[in-house]
């Protein structure tokens, strides 16, 4: 964990090396365009990032009801520290959070009458509310697993120009082995960060 005195001594020059000596070139705002998700593409997600100079990364995933990203149904919000980046663009994070909050009635009716399918294993009992994030770290929800709180997740990253692409990010957050190909999701720069982000 990063303390604040560490976070103060990182130079004005040096924003790409974390305390530590940890560079990570791809700091910034970064978003994805609309990207087809699910069976056939019926669903779409835009994923938006912050990667801080401080070493987090924080990745947002706002799920639409149909591929043109027109309901928000969805979203899932990632916070990771990252602990590890090599020259070849392999990025180790560990995982910090993982929470899911439902904006869309049908999608919620979903949630309630399926916990265990899609309803990330909450009983009945504890229903899910519209709008109200819940803790998801550890769970699988709709097939999709999402690793626990200490996790460390390691990827690989691609940069050319002001695109990005990951190799598991933001398809996976489960352990696997570091990718050794490009995903399909291209990330576009459109912003820079401050130190003291």
């Amino acid at each position: 964990m990063l303390t604040l005195s560490a976070a103060l001594e990182v130079p004005v020059h040096a924003q790409d090396v974390l305390p530590g000596g940890v560079r990570v070139p791809i700091q910034g705002y970064w978003t994805s365009g609309c990207i087809k998700l699910g069976m056939g593409g019926r669903h779409g997600a835009v994923v938006t990032l912050h990667v801080s100079p401080l070493g987090v990364l924080r990745a947002q995933a706002q799920m639409f009801a149909g591929p043109s990203c027109d309901r928000p149904t969805v979203l899932a919000r990632y916070r990771g520290e990252i602990i590890g980046n090599s020259a070849l663009g392999e990025l180790d994070h560990r995982v910090e959070a993982v929470r899911l909050s439902v904006a869309d009635r049908q999608a919620l009716a979903l949630y309630n009458e399926q916990p265990d399918n899609f309803g990330c294993g909450f009983a009945r009992a504890r229903p899910w509310a519209l709008n109200r994030e819940r803790d998801v770290a550890g769970r699988t929800c709709g097939g999709q697993g999402f690793a626990r709180v200490g996790t460390v997740l390691k990827d690989r990253y691609w940069l050319e120009g002001e695109e990005l692409r990951f190799g598991a990010l933001p398809l996976s957050l489960e352990p696997v082995a570091r990718p050794t190909q490009p995903g399909p999701v291209v990330f576009y720069k459109v912003g820079l960060v401050d130190r003291s982000e």
